[in-house]
């Protein structure tokens, strides 16, 4: 899922996929996931074990049909990126 490189004015990507496909499990699993440093600590923050965590994102990369936890984020638009620091 290659997608253009995001100009200023459109620092990110808006969503290719509609949230609703994922369960509310799946969502808060990529949520934390996407926050976490690792799954260990995602599984932490939701009192869970790390492999329920790698469970549930890995359901929803795949029910999404895409490859990574990079690609799940930038097709549900919750990837942004900072503005070009010039100077």
């Amino acid at each position: 899922m290659c997608g253009d490189v995001p100009t200023d004015s459109q620092p990110f990507r808006r969503s290719t996929v509609d949230i609703a496909m994922l369960t509310p499990m799946q969502r808060r699993a990529v949520r934390a996931r996407a926050l976490a440093v690792s799954y260990e600590s995602a599984a932490d923050a939701l009192g869970m074990s790390d492999h329920t965590v790698r469970n549930l994102v890995w359901d929803a990369i795949k029910r999404v049909g895409v490859h990574s936890l990079l690609e799940l984020l930038a097709a549900l638009g919750w990837l942004r990126v900072p503005p070009d620091e010039q100077g």
